[in-house]
């Protein structure tokens, strides 16, 4: 179970454009009932959280310490038939990094940090692959977040929903709500079958498997500073040309 979670917030936190999902509200497809993002993960466990988030926090986030050893996208994860290239950005590595030393159980080094936010990435692909086939009810598409961030539109850090943050953009919020709502409706749905047949719930095997199996299918373009400062990327350790639509320090940085 910890393992799920810790997928889940590698999803939700370490993407980067997730936040918006972490302190999110998010439409129940059963009977049209809010299910924040991070209690609907916290509940699998039994756990009680509610209530809204303080700026405090969500400031946290935006300003971890460490940021400023990222670039703002450290890593581009590129699966065409799952949608638009999905960019990891530095401080939401940073924010995990974070975190989990807060934990006891920090990271290694930026290397396994960023790693981890990629099996975050890498699991959303992999489950939009395994619904599309078996269950496409739980894929959420394009349209249904767009027409769900229409009717929950950002507000204030302690008001609840869905939080207005410096730096995301429509698109970003739109890519977040289909990343979390289509991981927890596929674990969800997951769960709900291996109970009704009896079988056991092997979460961690399960989302292992599913990280793998995605890995070898997709691109993915690390981002880091050069010696100069510059940006310099790399796929599978061989160095490579930038995207083009990559965004500066400058261009990104925090108010």
């Amino acid at each position: 179970m910890k393992r799920l979670l810790a997928a889940l917030a590698g999803l939700v936190v370490l993407v980067g454009v997730g936040l918006a999902v972490f302190f999110g509200l998010f439409a129940d497809r059963g009977g049209g009932a809010q299910i924040p993002g991070e209690a609907l993960a916290a509940s699998l466990t039994g756990q009680d959280v509610g209530g809204s988030f303080p700026c405090d926090d969500i400031n946290d986030f935006l300003n971890p310490p460490g940021a400023d050893r990222f670039p703002p996208v450290v890593a581009v994860v590129d699966a065409a038939d799952v949608g638009p290239p999905i960019h990891i950005k530095g401080r939401g590595v940073a924010f995990g990094a974070v975190a989990r030393a807060e934990e006891g159980r920090p990271y290694a080094d930026d290397k396994e940090a960023l790693r981890d936010s990629e099996d975050g990435v890498l699991l959303y692909i992999a489950i939009v692959r395994e619904a599309s086939q078996s269950n496409p009810e739980l894929v959420v598409s394009e349209d249904e977040a767009r027409a769900y961030l229409r009717a929950h539109p950002p507000g204030p850090c302690e008001a609840g929903g869905l939080v207005a943050m410096p730096g995301l953009t429509e698109d970003e919020l739109v890519r977040g709500i289909q990343i979390g709502e289509t991981t927890n409706n596929f674990i969800q749905d997951w769960i709900n079958t291996a109970r009704r047949s009896g079988s056991e719930v092997n979460l961690d095997q399960t989302i292992a498997d599913l990280i793998a199996q995605a890995r070898p299918t997709v691109k993915i373009t690390e981002v880091a500073f050069g010696p100069a400062g510059e940006l310099e990327c790399t796929e599978g350790g061989v160095k490579v040309a930038c995207p083009s639509d990559l965004p500066t320090p400058e261009a990104t940085a925090a108010p």
